[in-house]
This record gives C-alpha cells, structure tokens and sequence, in this order.
C-alpha cells in the first residue's frame, strides 16, 4: 500500500509542525526521518525524497510506512533487547566490589 502524499500523509500534523518537530529534534536518525516527513508533506515522491537526504527510496518507504500507520512517535528506533546478559546481579555486585 502506497502512503499519501501532501495532506493526507500524517493527516494530525500540518507541514509546520513537522518543521517545528524537526527544529526541536536532537536524535539526528529521527530528524532525518522528520525531514523526510517534511518532504513527503510537500508532495515529493519516495525517489525524490531519497535522492535529497542520500537514502534509498526503500529505506524512505519504509520509514514514512511506519510513521503513517503507527504514529510520528517511530520517528525513533525501537529498543532491541540485545543478548541476554552472562553474570547475574549477584556476580556484577561482587565485581563491583572487586574493583
């Protein structure tokens, strides 16, 4: 499925709010993304989008897709869980302690 372009994208944020998320934006991946947003507002396509801020128009699709359906909130990266830790909170104390 194809994300609108111009108003309809993100149809609870006007151009400027964006632009004033942008400006207030420290994250720099989500004010990329927030730039792209931008553009897409204005009415550009994926491939132009992607050819301005240096991405591919897949990566671009599928960061507008996410926004779109999800919420301007996943302008962020999710927080991968990562590899269970080896030493319990027990042994961490103890080396604490050692050091």
């Amino acid at each position: 499925m194809d994300i609108p372009k111009g108003e309809g994208f993100l149809p609870g944020y006007t151009r400027k709010d964006l632009v004033t998320l942008y400006r207030k934006e420290k994250d720099s991946k989500a004010k990329i993304r927030l730039l792209a947003a931008i553009l897409r507002k204005e009415g550009l396509t994926y491939m132009e989008i992607g050819q301005r801020i240096k991405y591919s128009s897949m990566t671009i699709k599928d960061w507008l897709h996410r926004m779109h359906k999800e919420g301007i909130h996943r302008r962020y990266n999710k927080k991968q869980p990562g590899r269970p830790k080896k030493l319990t909170d027990e042994q961490l104390e103890d080396l604490k302690k050692t050091f």
